[in-house]
C-alpha cells in the first residue's frame, strides 16, 4: 500500500480521484517549491509539465512519459492522509523495480487536469518542517523456500514418517 498527506492549497476542495500511474523515464528533483496551487519558477535540474529535466530535456508527451494504464486511484479530498490500497498492478510495479532498479522512476499522481481549483500538494522524502509527513510505501511478502530447502524438509518428513511408521509396527 502506499500513503501520502494530501494538503490542499487556498481552494475549497471537493473529493476526487487522483489515480498512480508508474513513470517511466527518469526526471529531475531541484530545489523549487510552490508555496500555493499557483506554481513557482523551475529551477535547472526541475521535472516540469515539459521537461524531465529543466530547461533542456523533454519528455516524450507533455505531462509526464508515464504508463497509460493507472496502478491504483484514491479519492481524494481535504488536507489529510490517504492510502493507495494494494493492487495486483501496484504489486507487479514494486517487483519491477526490484528486478529491474535501473526503471524505478516512482509513480506520477494525477487528478483531474481538464478543471481548474482541483490542485493538491503532496509531501515528499526530501520535504522538510515541523508538520511534514512523508510518503510511505508499506511492502509486505512472504518468503518462498528455495526448492532445495524444500526438498529436503519434504525428505526428512518422509524419513520421519517411514521411520514412525516402523516403530509402531513393533519390528526393527
Amino acid at each position: 500500500r502506499h500513503r501520502i498527506y494530501a494538503t490542499v492549497p487556498g481552494v475549497q476542495p471537493c473529493a476526487l480521484p487522483i489515480s498512480l500511474h508508474r513513470v517511466l523515464a527518469d526526471w529531475g528533483e531541484a530545489g523549487s517549491v510552490s508555496a500555493g496551487g499557483t506554481g513557482v519558477a523551475a529551477q535547472t535540474g526541475d521535472a516540469t509539465w515539459t521537461t524531465r529535466f529543466f530547461p533542456g530535456t523533454a519528455w516524450t508527451a507533455a505531462g509526464g512519459d508515464f504508463a497509460a494504464a493507472a496502478s491504483a486511484a484514491a479519492v481524494v479530498g481535504d488536507i489529510g492522509n490517504y492510502t493507495w490500497g494494494t493492487t495486483g498492478s501496484m504489486a507487479a510495479d514494486v517487483q519491477r523495480w526490484l528486478d529491474s532498479p535501473s526503471e524505478n522512476f516512482g509513480w506520477l499522481l494525477q487528478g483531474d487536469e481538464a478543471r481548474s481549483n482541483t490542485a493538491r500538494r503532496f509531501d515528499s522524502s526530501e520535504a522538510v518542517g515541523l508538520n511534514v509527513r512523508v510518503p510511505e510505501l508499506r511492502v509486505t511478502f512472504a518468503p518462498i523456500p528455495e526448492p532445495s530447502t524444500l526438498a529436503i524438509l519434504l525428505a526428512g518428513l518422509a524419513m520421519l514418517g517411514a521411520a514412525l511408521s516402523r516403530g509402531r509396527r513393533g519390528g526393527c
